[in-house]
């Protein structure tokens, strides 16, 4: 039932939570995201700029946006929701560590360069976009939707960045052809090891299955076997509906449709390996969600991720992002020590 997010778009949000993360490690702190508040509340500021939390709230909007046009409008609002919710923290690192590097950049001279700008481009297209959309298409989609100058400032500053870097910084921060012997090797040796323990967990599964089928009791295999970090107890998922299941159209109907105590097959999905059972069905009247539900619990097991075949380029576009992330870490300990921050408490650090 749950699904991961792209691989490009996760380590697009973890370039900048990195930068976050090295800031917390030296200062012990980062910006907070307070439960209640108004959107003009101040969540950090930086020098004489700040960001309040209607900015974060429209921030995380943009990334909810991004995220349903890769998918090409695939994305249910309990999706989008759950998206907001795990990711808000992050979102308010990231938000303040570009605040910061900026702050940094505009005392730099830097010249923008074309290479930086085409590569930003790219990986914009890269990360945000679906199928073939060009980027005048994914910017008419943003300007329709409007969050376009949100956007174009976020690459401007990713520009400038880039550029920071190829003037500034050492061939350390850049991938070479050098790097691709040994990624491979390591992307060779990460898939082994994670196919023989695909393995493993899909024969524990199929013997979890039978078990249950034998009468043991389903809520204790739960509890003892389910590898879900977000289990309740008895493998519980409450009740359940349609919308749960928005790639997963067929399994929802033989589920909705089995009797009570039904046992499912072992399910393989990108996200593990499942065994559903069947509670109870639920009218209207009887549903926590005021629909026609079902109850289900279920015993999961994980599956680890398999790196699909790359081309090179794929391979040393990757690698770049890496070397970037380091960069900016770097980049970010160097000017977070220039500049100013206040947090709503009142603590300034400097």
């Amino acid at each position: 039932m749950s699904h991961r997010l792209s691989t490009s778009l996760t380590l697009a949000l973890a370039t900048w939570s990195l930068a976050a993360f090295a800031d917390a490690n030296a200062t012990g702190g980062t910006a907070a995201v307070p439960k209640k508040d108004s959107k003009a509340t101040i969540l950090v500021r930086v020098n004489d700029k700040v960001i309040t939390r209607g900015d974060l709230d429209r921030y995380s909007d943009m990334m909810v946006f991004l995220l349903r046009n890769r998918r090409n409008g695939k994305l249910t609002a309990k999706e989008a929701e759950k998206f907001k919710k795990k990711n808000l923290q992050r979102f308010s690192e990231m938000m303040m560590s570009r605040l910061v590097i900026s702050e940094g950049l505009a005392s730099s001279n830097i010249v923008e360069t074309a290479h930086a700008r085409e590569m930003k481009e790219r990986e914009c297209l890269r990360n945000y976009a679906h199928k073939r959309q060009t980027m005048p298409q994914l910017e008419a989609a943003l300007k329709k939707a409007g969050y376009l100058e949100d956007f174009k400032s976020g690459l401007e500053f990713d520009i400038k960045l880039q550029s920071f870097f190829e003037t500034v910084r050492s061939n350390e921060y850049f991938a070479s052809e050098a790097d691709l012997p040994v990624v491979k090797a390591n992307l060779t040796r990460y898939n082994e090891i994670a196919a023989a323990t695909n393995a493993l967990n899909l024969a524990l599964a199929r013997s979890v299955r039978e078990k249950a089928l034998a009468g043991e009791d389903f809520s204790k295999l739960a509890d003892q076997y389910s590898q879900d970090s977000e289990k309740e107890p008895g493998g519980a998922l409450g009740d359940c509906d349609e919308t749960d299941f928005p790639e997963e159209a067929t399994l929802w109907k033989t589920l909705s449709k089995a009797p009570e105590g039904f046992i499912s097959e072992v399910v393989e999905s990108d996200a593990g390996y499942v065994i559903y059972k069947v509670l109870r069905h639920n009218t209207a009247e009887t549903s926590n969600t005021g629909t026609p539900s079902t109850s289900l619990a279920r015993i999961y097991f994980r599956q680890a991720y398999l790196y699909p075949e790359q081309t090179d380029d794929e391979l040393m576009a990757d690698i770049a992002a890496e070397k970037r992330a380091k960069c900016m870490a770097d980049v970010y300990k160097d000017f977070r020590s220039q500049v100013k921050v206040d947090y709503p408490d009142g603590h300034v650090k400097k």
